[in-house]
């Protein structure tokens, strides 16, 4: 469910994220964890590529994406969050270019 406004790129400090390639509105889902479900007992239990790029959403269980949702980076300020448990919204409008 990516939304076409946003796109992954290499960010300066913090290898790939997203950025919008158009204006996105407040409100607007750009994204969703809609990928395979893995348990274990600590993330350091996961293989690397799936620990670093899933989210934990319940004791012992992560999930995955199938798109770009992966590539969202944890931000003091951001302008992203959760709508229900797996769905990527804006939180603020986002300007064409910015991550």
């Amino acid at each position: 469910m990516d939304n076409k406004k946003a796109i992954v790129l290499n960010s300066k400090k913090y290898g790939k994220g997203i950025f919008a390639k158009e204006d996105i509105k407040k409100g607007e889902a750009i994204a969703e964890f809609d990928g395979d479900v893995y348990k274990a007992k600590k993330a350091s239990d996961l293989p690397k590529n799936i620990a670093d790029h899933a989210i934990q959403f319940a004791e012992h269980k992560w999930i995955g994406s199938k798109g770009i949702a992966k590539y969202f980076n944890h931000s003091c300020s951001p302008n992203c969050g959760f709508k229900g448990k797996f769905k990527i919204i804006a939180m603020s409008n986002i300007k064409k270019g910015e991550s």
